[in-house]
């Protein structure tokens, strides 16, 4: 009777939350009508991989539910890899001599955007856990050294997916990193005390990761539109100065969402986590995420194909 009470305990403890991903995840595709537009074996290894080594290392260490990581972490995570694979596509696209066809343009978005899905996948299924623990869900700080462990697991990541691409110098922009990390430095000036240094340092993070994001869509989408109509060989602009002028926003996306990840990561070592929503956070990303798909990348209405 012990053996069999171990049992239930290491099955309501650790195997049930596991098995009820592995049921979502098999419903997800068996849901799908033709599975080969959905699944992509690198981009799910590249999502999936630093999602579950972080849930996994903070409910073994800390006893911090795995629906809860997951639930914060798929978004962003979601997104970064989805930037890095936009990144490498438009800037390969960015030269007036390069000639993209609509084909190949589609293909490789579709594969990208796979990120942003595997991210979402992510976090509803933590979201479908998390019922189970009650609303203040608190995590003892975490060292530093697993500070450094979750922040290493997502940087290489990160470096194999550049690599895996146009290499890691691509993931380097003047002009976007001034933004994003000009605007995190002022949120933590302005909002610390009066020697500038602010206590609450993850949150300014957050936040300021958001607003950057937001920020650089809205340069970029400006941008984009103000260039229709002025070259009389296209219609609306130039392909390449599309790619350009939209790169600015994958460039930010890619260094917000990088920086509100590292801000979670933060949180759990300077023990921010109980107070910071980052759950509310997460759906505002991919908001903004939607609207700069909606005003750069969207696909064409059923008027324009009958």
């Amino acid at each position: 009777m012990e053996g069999t009470g171990k049992i239930d305990r290491f099955w309501e403890s650790y195997l049930r939350e596991r098995f009820v991903i592995f049921l979502a995840l098999a419903l997800i595709y068996f849901s799908i009508p033709d599975t080969s537009y959905h699944v992509d074996i690198i981009s799910l290894i590249v999502v999936f991989l630093p999602a579950v080594i972080s849930a996994e290392l903070l409910q073994r260490r800390y006893n911090y539910p795995l629906s809860e990581t997951f639930l914060i972490l798929g978004i962003p995570v979601g997104l970064i890899f989805t930037t890095i694979g936009l990144l490498q596509i438009f800037g390969s696209y960015s030269n007036p001599a390069s000639s993209p066809d609509i084909f190949s343009v589609a293909q490789s978005t579709n594969i990208m955007l796979l990120t942003v899905f595997y991210g979402v996948i992510v976090c509803v299924t933590g979201s479908m856990l998390s019922g189970r623990h009650t609303a203040g869900v608190t995590c003892p700080k975490v060292s530093t050294s697993s500070l450094l462990l979750l922040t290493g697991t997502v940087a290489t990541a990160i470096v194999v997916g550049f690599e895996l691409g146009a290499g890691l110098a691509s993931g380097f922009s003047f002009y976007p990193f001034l933004l994003c990390t000009g605007i995190s430095a002022l949120f933590i000036y302005s909002r610390g005390s009066a020697g500038g240094i602010a206590t609450n340092f993850s949150e300014n993070l957050a936040d300021s990761s958001l607003a950057a994001v937001i920020i650089g869509i809205m340069i970029s989408v400006i941008r984009l539109y103000a260039s229709y109509g002025q070259s009389s060989d296209n219609q609306f602009i130039e392909p390449y100065l599309f790619f350009e002028t939209t790169n600015y926003a994958n460039y930010c996306l890619f260094y917000g969402s990088t920086l509100y990840t590292f801000a979670f990561f933060l949180s759990l070592r300077t023990g921010e986590i109980a107070t910071i929503n980052f759950k509310a956070r997460n759906w505002h990303m991919l908001e903004a995420f939607s609207f700069y798909v909606f005003m750069t990348l969207a696909a064409p209405s059923i008027f324009e194909l009958v």
